[in-house]
């Protein structure tokens, strides 16, 4: 009889042991699934503010030149900032607004018909 209890707490121990384990994989998990979301959450809050400079003007009915020189220097600033090209995929852009916006369309084949010269 006596073997039998100490086998029995043996499997007790053993059982424990295996439901502390357990209890620690499951919150090893669920810990790091709550810090991924924080972090996505994050990245989707940065890419929000930096969309926010460029998109306070979709829709605007009464944008100038102006506005169309600001966001054009932001976005230079930005892509110095990133160390990207400034002028790759400008002619898609550019197709992109005068096809979504007749009055900044005007504005720029209206500075298209004007000599420019660009320095680096």
């Amino acid at each position: 009889m006596e073997n039998a209890s100490k086998a029995l707490l043996m499997a007790a121990g053993v059982l424990i042991g295996v439901l502390i384990l357990s209890l620690a994989v499951y919150l090893f998990v669920s810990f790091g699934s709550t810090s991924q979301q924080i972090h996505e959450q994050n990245e989707e809050n940065q890419l929000n503010e930096f969309n926010s400079k460029f998109t306070s003007y979709v829709g605007k009915d009464n944008i100038t030149i102006y506005d169309v020189i600001t966001v054009a220097n932001l976005a230079t600033e930005n892509n110095k900032k990133y160390e990207l090209n400034v002028f790759d995929g400008v002619q898609k852009e550019l197709d992109y607004i005068e096809k979504n916006n007749p009055k900044l369309s005007k504005a720029i084949k209206k500075s298209r018909r004007r000599k420019a010269s660009c320095s680096r």
